[in-house]
């Protein structure tokens, strides 16, 4: 019997409504949270005659890589638990690297996406470039550790400008986790500017906003979420804040030429989802500015309604 993979951690929600929507119609889905690769989870390969046959199970169930339909790639993690330092080190980037191996074996099932792609698509240098050949604005932008370029390009956009990480804003220390959003670069920050040697920042022209958008893209299924991220003196510089209760999620339509260009990006990029982050000014013209080859999208179906979920399912049912 065909199953659908699915590719995750054990703490991800977003695969948990897949899986329901997914097992609701009556498909038969198979669920590797990585983390637990080689403890819950065992695998067999064999390369036989040039062909890869193998399975990976769980006492619950078992998985025959040539009965894989499709695979619903999200947010694999390796972290293993092993307390020696070495030792874990050692065996997380070996786990990560067996996984790697076996992605790229599985190439040719329905991904959604596949690893390869999401990777590519990950660079924002390259999207914001790719953006402008498109036809798109995008913020003038410098990504630097060279606390004179900051400064140089802080009087260039006269003191308007934000700062961003460029990968994920998300670290724990001591047991505590903290996030690290878009902000707005004031003279304090000026002062102690000369922080940022130790690593690359993006700085990036402040855009006046009178509302945001997110996109959703799923093949050609379109979903945009206004988000009156304005209206919270907390969610301004970034709506990652959350303030639910004060900051209305509505959806909307999209004008002809910026839903032709999102399935442009995802297209060039080799994507079947995507999630799109773009400004509308004052003047209700279109700013891009990331895609997220691989974001969340559960809040913005929970606020709005709109199926996204069912989307999803929808594409890994495909053939």
């Amino acid at each position: 019997m065909k199953r659908i993979l699915f590719i995750t951690n054990e703490n991800d929600v977003s695969s948990d409504a897949v899986l329901l929507e997914l097992e609701r119609r009556g498909n038969k889905v198979f669920r590797l949270n990585t983390e637990k690769l080689c403890c819950d989870f065992d695998v067999n390969l064999e390369f036989i005659g040039g062909n890869m046959l193998g399975s990976i199970w769980s006492d619950q169930q078992q998985l025959s890589l040539d009965t894989i339909s499709g695979v619903f790639y999200r947010r694999p993690k390796f972290d293993s638990g092993i307390d020696d330092l070495a030792i874990r080190e050692f065996v997380e980037k070996e786990r990560n690297t067996f996984c790697n191996w076996l992605w790229t074996a599985l190439s040719d099932n329905n991904w959604l996406n596949h690893p390869l792609s999401i990777r590519r698509a990950e660079s924002k240098f390259d999207q914001l470039i790719l953006a402008h050949k498109l036809g798109m604005t995008v913020p003038r932008t410098i990504v630097t550790n060279d606390p004179q370029k900051v400064l140089d390009f802080y009087d260039k956009v006269h003191g308007h400008m934000i700062m961003k990480v460029l990968r994920q804003g998300f670290y724990v220390k001591d047991s505590s986790a903290f996030n690290i959003y878009a902000t707005l670069v004031t003279s304090d920050i000026i002062k102690v500017i000369n922080d940022i040697r130790s690593t690359p920042c993006i700085f990036q022209e402040y855009i006046d906003k009178e509302y945001e958008l997110r996109i959703t893209i799923v093949d050609s299924k379109i979903f945009a979420c206004k988000i009156c991220s304005q209206m919270s003196d907390k969610t301004k510089n970034d709506w990652r804040r959350y303030d639910l209760a004060n900051t209305p999620h509505l959806g909307v339509a999209l004008p002809n030429t910026v839903a032709n260009f999102c399935e442009k990006l995802l297209n060039i990029y080799g994507l079947r989802y995507g999630a799109i982050d773009m400004i509308v000014k004052p003047d209700g013209s279109y700013v891009f500015l990331e895609l997220n080859p691989n974001g969340q999208w559960l809040w913005i179906e929970n606020l709005t309604h709109m199926p996204i979920t069912s989307a999803i399912a929808d594409a890994l049912e495909s053939q």
